[in-house]
């Protein structure tokens, strides 16, 4: 599996649905994906204070098993064992979603 360096954050995209609920085909030209299960994170991030020049480090905010948004311009994908992933900051992440 791969470990996530800096504020990484290592996001196995959801599939787009290809039709509706009422059972209308959707067309292949459609929205990239835009959430994703966070399958790997940093142990901790390494940040540097500006004004004091000291280095302290801090957890993530989102942990793995969460469901979380990006933007569909965020990130770089990673082809793995023939499954997609995105590699993306932890900044990039939009929200996570609770109770989907």
């Amino acid at each position: 599996m791969i470990h996530p360096l800096g504020d990484r954050i290592l996001i196995r995209p959801e599939p787009n649905p290809t039709e509706t609920e009422s059972g209308l085909q959707l067309v292949e030209h459609r929205k990239p994906e835009t959430m994703g299960e966070v399958v790997s994170v940093p142990e901790r991030i390494a940040m540097d204070c500006p004004e004091c020049h000291h280095r302290f480090y801090r957890v993530t905010d989102v942990k793995v098993g969460d469901t979380v948004a990006f933007s569909w311009t965020s990130g770089q994908e990673l082809l793995i064992d023939d499954e997609r992933f995105f590699l993306m900051r932890e900044s990039d992440i939009l929200a996570v979603l609770e109770g989907v």
